[in-house]
């Protein structure tokens, strides 16, 4: 009997501190509260993404190698430096390849003398270069226009893009999406270097993260330079119709007819004219 009365008791006693305890979870204070903090979350994040979005244009200015205060000019300097020469060393390999006959080369210096040529074309402007492998990338990719076709890139783009096809110009965001995203990456990796103040195993996660980001966006910048380029082959013509400039009587004279186009854009026609109806 005693044992039948002490299992009530204790049967009594968990159904009423379970009871309790749902009673305390799903109080109204507390779902008050709840709710309160998750708002709380929501905004922050919403905060840390626009202030992450914002700082995307600062970060991307450093990694294209403009670096600012006296140091980041000292060491601008000194990677260009480095950059030149490494520039040297494979202008000079790339001479030395190509002054053999092709049926001299061996299988991997055939493959080195593709890639050389490759590298050389797009990843390296033919002037001013710039401190980082990005920077470059996409300075070689805005000069390439100037270079082959007499149309400054910088200044003509605005019209140019307006006159692109809707599929093309779709192309052309979602690449600069995917490099926006890589750059945010980035700034995400540096961020979560903070809590290595708290756990050391963070730091490591963090710098695999930055470097893994890092080469997602050169990836993301080839991919935006390659598009650069190929609007500029494959479109730029529409840009003389628009203008009702007369279109490049061949290659030799293209460069000079660009070169005109651009001035007229630019600053208006220092000379005559004569338009295309």
């Amino acid at each position: 009997m005693f044992s039948t009365l002490l299992e009530g008791i204790s049967t009594g006693t968990g159904e009423k501190i379970a009871g309790d305890w749902l009673q305390a979870i799903f109080s109204p204070a507390l779902l008050f509260w709840s709710g309160v903090l998750a708002f709380l979350c929501i905004v922050l994040l919403i905060i840390c993404n626009t202030l992450m979005t914002w700082a995307s244009r600062p970060i991307f200015r450093l990694l294209e190698g403009y670096f600012p205060t006296p140091f980041g000019a000292w060491l601008s300097r000194k990677m260009v430096a480095h950059a030149h020469g490494q520039l040297d060393k494979k202008i000079a390999r790339l001479s030395q390849l190509a002054m053999r006959q092709d049926k001299d080369h061996t299988p991997s210096e055939r493959q080195e003398l593709i890639a050389l040529d490759a590298e050389l074309t797009t990843h390296y402007p033919a002037k001013n270069l710039l401190p980082t492998k990005i920077g470059n990338l996409l300075r070689a990719a805005e000069s390439y226009p100037q270079e082959r076709y007499g149309l400054d890139s910088i200044i003509v783009w605005g019209r140019l893009w307006i006159l692109l096809p809707e599929e093309t110009r779709q192309e052309l965001q979602h690449a600069q999406q995917r490099l926006d995203y890589s750059v945010q990456l980035i700034g995400w990796s540096i961020l979560f270097l903070i809590w290595g103040i708290w756990a050391w195993w963070t730091i490591p996660v963090a710098l695999l993260a930055i470097f893994g980001s890092y080469h997602r966006a050169i990836y993301a910048v080839q991919i935006y330079a390659e598009l650069i380029r190929a609007v500029f082959d494959l479109h730029r013509f529409k840009l003389y119709e628009a203008m009702h400039f007369h279109l490049p009587v061949d290659s030799n004279t293209e460069t000079k007819s660009g070169e005109q186009l651009t001035q007229y854009i630019f600053r208006g026609a220092i000379e005559s004219v004569t338009f295309k109806h």
